[in-house]
């Protein structure tokens, strides 16, 4: 056991620690060391509770952990393993309070939340202070074997089905693939939006949405680079009354639904009789041309939304909207992800100041309320307390 040195650390400044002994600086951080630990440990038993009521939902994340990255100001893939072990801790009593206690690193708690269960929770909060990281990341990572009959049937089970729900209004799929064809999948869906594997729960509301929003975005690059326009063209018809709808099946959609297509899409002017018969037709044009969007997506770099780290598949997005009277040229154009682009259209938030500047974007709720996208400076109270 740690000698404790004769110096106590409570409040020591730069100057008393700059003459302190080395064994009392090995001290004071192993204990600083272990306060960050207890720390982490808190922190993710509130995380828990917020990811409970899908915390930060209603100012664009598109789940806890991207709330997180954009609060905490970390990485996604970081926030994401935040997440993924405050998930985790709810159902490990005894080894959250070891955490509370300090004794375990979050190299150490991280691989320990995903290996114990409820029935080996005592178990790892008594062994696991004294495990290496690298041992614990080993035997999360273990897998168990599959036969080659298991593997076949699977194989023979694999599906998938697609249709139309007109009672909801929206299309609905099923599938089934086994492992090594679903993980081609993820893997693909994971890349579009840089997350990690699917959560062990996978039916949570968060995760399906993200996964519908990758899927999509797969599918529009997809037909993107297909030759054939036609073929990879979704239409949509406005009609005099203004009431827009996609032409194949004749399927109505929001206002600002079609706004945020024309925002950067093809236009095609289809001329019609007063029987509603096709009289003439427009040459394509695209809202925001090849030229220009090369150089939005090496301003901008990324989706623009505070916070967000997506930069595969934006789309432009236009300040002032063109049936404003927006202009469609740089300073009136910021990148947006596919989510965030329709979160400000149908979630009607808007967007001010000037592109060309990091920091001179101004992000408004639909009350008006500004966006700072940052977390609050630390409580005078709290620096108190811990550091002072």
């Amino acid at each position: 056991m740690t000698r404790k040195p004769p110096l106590v650390y409570e409040r020591m400044f730069a100057a008393e620690l700059a003459d302190a002994p080395t064994e009392t600086l090995e001290y004071v951080y192993a204990q600083l060391d272990a306060l960050e630990n207890a720390v982490r440990s808190q922190k993710l038993r509130v995380l828990g509770l917020l990811d409970d009521r899908d915390a930060g939902r209603e100012n664009g994340a598109t789940d806890t952990a991207d709330w997180v990255a954009l609060t905490s100001r970390v990485r996604t893939s970081t926030a994401r393993t935040l997440v993924s072990a405050a998930r985790n801790l709810r159902d490990l009593p005894a080894v959250h309070r070891v955490a509370d206690e300090g004794r375990l690193s979050f190299d150490q708690l991280a691989p320990i939340a995903r290996i114990a269960t409820p029935e080996t929770d005592a178990h790892w909060a008594t062994t696991g202070p004294g495990c290496a990281p690298a041992t614990l990341d080993a035997i999360a990572s273990g897998r168990q074997a599959v036969s080659t009959d298991e593997a076949n049937e699977r194989h023979r089970q694999r599906s998938l089905r697609w249709w139309r729900d007109g009672r909801i209004g929206m299309w609905r799929f099923s599938a089934r693939l086994p492992d090594e064809l679903g993980s081609k999948v993820v893997a693909a869906l994971d890349r579009v939006y840089a997350t990690q594997q699917p959560n062990a729960d996978g039916l949570r509301d968060a995760g399906n949405m993200r996964a519908a929003d990758a899927l999509v975005e797969l599918a529009s690059a997809r037909l993107a680079d297909d030759a054939d326009a036609d073929r990879a063209t979704v239409v949509l018809h406005v009609t005099e009354d203004g009431s827009p709808t996609i032409v194949e099946g004749d399927i109505p959609v929001a206002m600002e639904t079609a706004q945020r297509l024309v925002c950067d899409g093809t236009l095609q002017l289809l001329v019609k009789d007063a029987l509603g018969n096709p009289v003439g037709l427009s040459s394509r044009r695209r809202t925001v041309s090849p030229a220009l969007a090369r150089v939005l997506r090496h301003r901008d770099r990324r989706c623009r939304f505070p916070g967000c780290e997506r930069s595969r598949g934006v789309q432009a997005h236009h300040i002032e909207h063109a049936a404003d009277g927006g202009r469609t040229e740089a300073s009136n154009l910021v990148c947006l992800c596919p989510f965030h682009h329709r979160f400000l259209h149908e979630g009607r938030w808007r967007i001010a100041g000037d592109p060309a500047k990091p920091d001179g974007l101004v992000f408004r709720r639909p009350d008006g309320r500004v966006f700072t996208g940052h977390g609050p400076p630390v409580d005078p109270e709290i620096r108190a307390r811990f550091l002072d």
